[in-house]
């Protein structure tokens, strides 16, 4: 089973639910084994493409916008961006920042875009300061 795009993401202490109808030919019995995957894979170089737009700049900011494009033969699920660069994220949307270590800033889907289908592209916008 897989998620539904909408639920990928369980918060720390939170829980979805799912539902499904089966059939069987006798006596049904709740499933004992299962187990739960976290899937993290990297994305090959060559199945996506990264622009970077500057809107705007002023004394040490700058307003842009990143934008992702899926050029492999899959989905890519549930996104994370690496973002090494001189930028200080001040504000962010249609994503958030997961974490900030030394130079990397650790980029999150915002949910309602955490799938990039084929051939397409989603985007997000920010203020940084440079540093």
């Amino acid at each position: 089973m897989k998620n539904a795009g909408w639920n990928s993401d369980i918060p720390v202490d939170g829980t979805i639910s799912f539902g499904m109808i089966v059939s069987y030919d006798s006596e049904f019995t709740y499933p004992t084994e299962y187990y739960l995957t976290r899937e993290c894979m990297a994305v090959a170089n060559e199945d996506y493409t990264m622009e970077y737009t500057e809107e705007a700049r002023w004394d040490n900011h700058v307003k842009g916008k990143i934008s992702i494009s899926n050029k492999g033969s899959r989905v890519i699920e549930d996104w994370k961006l690496n973002l090494d660069s001189n930028l200080k994220i001040e504000s962010i949307w249609d994503a958030s920042v997961l974490s900030t270590y030394e130079t990397i800033q650790c980029i999150d889907n915002a949910e309602k875009n955490c799938n990039i289908g084929v051939g397409k592209t989603v985007e997000f916008g920010f203020i940084a300061s440079c540093h």
